[in-house]
């Protein structure tokens, strides 16, 4: 038995005390925000749809901002982020405490773990892995965002991970960084230039490793 309760304070969402709960068919998160799975999942709204794929499992403490799309057979760990705009393929997992910043794009079959920080405007294209603790920036001017204006989509240029990619550990990829299909990067690396399609980088800075058999 499902009891839907709407919250008064700032009417961001229904809540439904079913942990887990697993979704049959997809629906479409529009007005009022409703939470679909997971105790105290907000869905936050300020006029654009949510869309949520069938069988989409999200964890509790979620938090999914307007005009996102995720796809179906995803799995949202507790305490994610999706910021508004984001894009989630399908068959994918967000971690535990996972960010995912606005406007970013994800293909299908992604794995990311628990506790990264995926900036905005990041793409990250299908069959990749990043694992825990990785930290994307996408901010090419450390400056007061008053003193270079609001225009997102000129300062903020996250990285891009190519198809088969993966992604170590605690790792850290500098804006504007492109990681190219079916290469590596070493737990701990900070990444500060392109990766070769290919290639195995490890360190800090990072640096060429060996070619791999791909």
């Amino acid at each position: 038995m499902i009891e839907r309760k709407l919250f008064p304070l700032h009417m961001f969402a229904w809540r439904i005390k079913e942990k887990n709960k697993t979704m049959t068919e997809k629906r479409t998160v529009g007005k009022p925000p409703i939470v679909i799975a997971g105790t105290n999942t907000k869905i936050r709204n300020t006029g654009a749809e949510v869309s949520i794929g069938k069988r989409t499992v999200l964890g509790d403490f979620i938090v999914i901002y307007s005009g996102c799309v995720i796809g179906t057979k995803c799995l949202i760990g507790d305490g994610a982020k999706i910021r508004n705009d984001a894009r989630i393929g399908n068959n994918c997992i967000v971690g535990m405490n996972t960010k995912i910043g606005a406007h970013t794009r994800i293909g299908n079959n992604v794995r990311i773990m628990d506790l990264c920080n995926i900036a905005g405007y990041t793409i990250i294209e299908d069959n990749v892995f990043i694992a825990q603790g990785t930290m994307f920036v996408n901010d090419n001017y450390m400056i007061h965002r008053a003193t270079c204006g609001d225009n997102d989509d000129q300062y903020g240029v996250g990285p891009r991970i190519c198809s088969g990619a993966s992604i170590g550990a605690n790792s850290t990829i500098l804006a504007g960084i492109v990681v190219g299909e079916n290469s590596i990067v070493g737990a701990g690396s900070v990444l500060t230039k392109n990766v070769p399609v290919g290639e195995m980088w490890f360190g800090n800075p990072a640096k060429f490793i060996k070619k791999l058999d791909i």
